[in-house]
């Protein structure tokens, strides 16, 4: 497992990864960071699957770094000489808390823990990939969406709409709640290219098959069977009467 150790104090980290290339073979350091700056650098630069966090950190908290852990799909272990955080650590779903000095049996265990995590977040993705490939015709069937806390294989024809939210895509599953994803619209837009998507404004990515009607009215927008008013943008109209002229007259 691709590892980044996360600690403010040289002889800590370096105590660790003694333990480490030890204990645990299948361990690769493939960074060290000794802030919350140089930590948010290292993690979007080297996209680890664990890292181990200490909590007191010059520039903040470790738990800082939580949601930006949770949207890259980093697991982590805590390693701190406080032990207030524990029910804090395990809130945000880490694979262990350990207190420093670390024990040798304790690190092992956390170590299993997390790369049981990371092994089961790479099944439930292979399984998803695996049921795109049985489709005969080379269409994606289903899609893996993870969000901050988890990982949903959604049918992709379930999937009403797409809308963005900068960097991030709000995904609206039928009769679910709404999915947050860290990737764009544009990405979607490629994925989706060929299910039965279209892209009305630039906001926008909806399914077709959930669309009631388009009304010419106030510069033009489409309805939805669920009532959701998604806007036309005036350099897609065109493209888009041409996209539903193929339909005519074959409902």
């Amino acid at each position: 497992m691709k590892t980044i150790i996360i600690d403010d104090e040289a002889q800590a980290r370096e105590s660790l990864k003694r333990m480490l290339n030890t204990l645990c073979r299948d361990i690769e350091i493939i960074a060290e960071a000794g802030s919350i700056r140089s930590a948010s650098e290292a993690m979007q630069e080297h996209a680890p699957d664990l890292v181990f966090l200490d909590i007191s950190l010059p520039d903040g908290n470790g738990f800082d770094l939580i949601p930006e852990i949770n949207r890259l799909g980093i697991k982590v272990i805590f390693i701190t000489a406080h032990d207030e955080y524990a029910v804090q650590a395990f809130k945000v779903s880490a694979a262990d808390y350990l207190l420093k000095p670390v024990d040798p049996s304790e690190l092992c265990n956390a170590v299993k823990k997390a790369r049981l995590m990371v092994e089961n977040d790479h099944l439930t993705m292979l399984n998803a990939l695996i049921a795109n490939l049985d489709k005969q015709d080379g269409e994606l069937s289903k899609l893996v969406l993870k969000t901050s806390d988890s990982i949903f294989i959604v049918d992709i024809s379930d999937i009403v709409r797409l809308e963005s939210e900068g960097n991030y895509t709000r995904i609206f599953p039928v009769n679910k709640k709404p999915l947050m994803v860290s990737r764009t619209l544009k990405e979607y837009e490629e994925i989706l290219k060929n299910s039965g998507f279209i892209r009305p404004h630039n906001s926008h990515l909806v399914n077709f098959d959930y669309v009631s009607r388009f009304d010419r009215s106030d510069g033009g927008y489409l309805v939805m069977k669920d009532g959701k008013i998604i806007p036309v943008a005036v350099r897609k109209k065109e493209s888009l009467l041409a996209y539903l002229e193929k339909f005519s007259g074959t409902i």
